[in-house]
C-alpha cells in the first residue's frame, strides 16, 4: 500500500511565510527576517480539524530546510519548532539554529 503524498509546502518570501493549502484552511510557518539576516521562526498554526497529522513538522522541516539551503541562521521563538527540533537534530540544523 503506497503512503499518502506529502503536501505542496509554498514559501511565500513577501509574506515572511511558509504555506499549506487544505480544504479546511491554510497552514501556515511565519517568520521576520532581522536587519542581521537571522530568521525568526516565530509561529506555526495548523487548522483545527487538520491538528495532528504531521502538517506542522512538514511546514517545520520546509523551512529548517530552506534555512540550511541559504546558508541563513534561525532563531526558534515558536514552541512548537523548539519542539520540532529536539526531535530531529540534525547536524545541519543544529548549525543553522542560533543557540
Amino acid at each position: 500500500m503506497a503512503s499518502p503524498e506529502l503536501p505542496a509546502v509554498v514559501h511565500k518570501p513577501a509574506d515572511k511565510c511558509f504555506t499549506i493549502t487544505l480544504p479546511e484552511g491554510t497552514a501556515v510557518l511565519e517568520y521576520e527576517q532581522q536587519a542581521s539576516g537571522e530568521l525568526d521562526y516565530y509561529h506555526t498554526e495548523v487548522p483545527e480539524s487538520c491538528r495532528g497529522k504531521g502538517l506542522g513538522g512538514v511546514l517545520a522541516k520546509a523551512a529548517l530546510d530552506y534555512a540550511v539551503a541559504e546558508g541563513k541562521t534561525v532563531r526558534l521563538t515558536c514552541t512548537y519548532l523548539q519542539h520540532y527540533l529536539t526531535k530531529h537534530q540534525t547536524p545541519e540544523y543544529m548549525a543553522a539554529v542560533k543557540k
